[in-house]
């Protein structure tokens, strides 16, 4: 049986559905993350993508970002430091092309608004892009602002995060994924 390739503007070479063995362990060119089925790849050249990484748009309005577009780069020019996790990045990651020094990991970018994560939290977290602060009790002064911390770490980071309003539950991006992914 054959399978028809696909090409992709990051890559020169066709590219074709392939099938992982149990003991491989390999890492999406795009997102960084270890491989699952289904993916695509160049075998010769060892590039490799999630289908779902394939598809991811060249370009997006981002709802953190809202004064400018943001380009997809395959190859970004020099490491960057991501804005979502604070992480640092040097494969696939959207950036502004306006000089805003705005830079995003492909992961993070496409991260869902909402989140559901029952098994350990009972009402579904949204998305924020900065860390929620609420007045100081017995207070009334603006600059006597409280941080809630993440619920897994338990520090408060500058960072995006997923957020309970009813519970205050706060809970950074790079806590809540990895907590996530060893539940998986």
């Amino acid at each position: 049986m054959k399978h028809e390739g696909k090409y992709h503007f990051s890559h020169e070479h066709i590219m074709i559905p392939i099938e992982l063995d149990e003991d491989d362990e390999v890492k999406c060119n795009a997102c960084e993350q270890l491989l699952t089925e289904p993916f695509i790849g160049c075998p010769p050249c060892q590039f490799f993508l999630h289908e779902n990484c394939f598809h991811v748009p060249r370009s997006m309005d981002h709802p953190s970002h809202p004064s400018h577009p943001l380009t997809l780069d395959p190859t970004p020019p020099h490491p960057y430091t991501c804005n979502a996790c604070g992480s640092h990045g040097k494969a696939f990651g959207f950036g502004c092309g306006a000089h805003c020094e705005f830079h995003l990991h492909l992961r993070c970018a496409i991260l869902p608004e909402t989140f559901s994560y029952d098994d350990e939290h009972p009402h579904g977290l949204e998305l924020v892009f900065e860390p929620p602060s609420f007045k100081n009790l017995g207070t009334s002064d603006d600059s006597q602002l409280v941080k809630i911390p993440c619920y897994i770490c338990n520090e408060n980071q500058v960072s995006w995060l997923y957020y309970c309003e009813a519970c205050e539950y706060v809970a950074h991006l790079k806590c809540l994924l990895s907590k996530y992914e060893e539940m998986e």
